[in-house]
C-alpha cells in the first residue's frame, strides 16, 4: 500500500510528460548533425556556396540551392530514398530533386540524385568562414 498513494500521484505526471514527448515531432528526421557539411575534396575553412550543403530540420539544402523534402522515406540501414523542392536563391524557376540518401555516420552523407552523386562531411561552425560560422 505504501506505493498506492505516491505511485498515483506520479503516474499522471510520467504519462503526461511520456505523452508530450511522443506528441512532439522528431526535430529532424534524418540521423545527421544539422548544421553546414563540406563537399569532398573541399575544407571547412574555405568552404562557400559551391561546396557547402546545409541540413535542416525541414530538408537538405545542396550547394545554391533551398530546398525542402517532400517524401523522405527509410529503406536499408543507413538509406533513404528522398523527393524534394528546390528554389533558386536568384529568383529561377522551382525545380523537383528526387534521389538517394545513404549515412554511414552521423556525420558523413552520400546524395545520388540525377546529376550525379556527392559525399558530404560535417564542420564545426568554429572552422567554417563568415558568415557560416555565425
Amino acid at each position: 500500500m505504501r506505493c498506492l498513494s505516491s505511485c498515483l500521484i506520479a503516474a499522471p505526471l510520467l504519462l503526461g510528460s511520456t505523452l508530450t514527448a511522443l506528441a512532439e515531432p522528431d526535430p529532424n528526421p534524418l540521423p545527421l548533425l544539422t548544421g553546414y557539411y563540406v563537399a569532398e575534396g573541399s575544407d571547412c575553412e574555405t568552404g562557400n556556396d559551391s561546396s557547402l550543403a546545409l541540413v535542416h530540420v525541414a530538408g537538405i539544402n545542396p550547394p545554391g540551392q533551398l530546398c525542402t523534402f517532400d517524401t523522405l522515406e527509410a529503406g536499408a540501414e543507413g538509406a533513404w530514398s528522398f523527393t524534394s523542392l528546390c528554389a533558386d536563391p536568384e529568383g529561377g524557376e522551382d525545380r523537383s530533386l528526387s534521389g538517394r540518401i545513404t549515412i554511414p555516420s552521423p556525420g558523413v552523407f552520400l546524395v545520388e540524385e540525377a546529376a550525379g552523386q556527392a559525399i558530404y562531411s560535417y564542420c564545426l561552425p568554429s572552422r567554417l568562414p563568415p558568415p557560416y560560422n555565425g
